[in-house]
């Protein structure tokens, strides 16, 4: 802030303010609209598929994770049919 000596330097040093005031409102302002948005469920959620669809090593392992559940799911039903066929002879 300079040394005001006169009315007028007064006046600038206020409009410079206010500029500045004006221009931090913006900013501030528009931080609140990408936080909004960045925490908006939808967004969360687009983004968690992006990041999940875009990295070949998550890729492999959620295919290796759905591999393991669909192996698990067939063979407890193999065994249940086999055990209920074996009980019912």
């Amino acid at each position: 802030m300079r040394k005001i000596k006169h009315i007028s330097d007064l006046k600038e040093e206020k409009m410079r303010l206010r500029i500045k005031q004006l221009e931090l409102e913006r900013e501030l302002r528009l931080s609140w609209n990408d936080l909004k948005n960045n925490l908006d469920p939808k967004t969360l959620l687009k983004n968690k598929i992006a990041d999940i669809t875009h990295h070949d090593s998550n890729k492999e392992d959620l295919l290796g994770s759905t591999i393991n559940h669909v192996a698990g799911y067939l063979t407890r039903q193999l065994v249940t049919t086999v055990v209920d066929k074996l009980v019912h002879k």
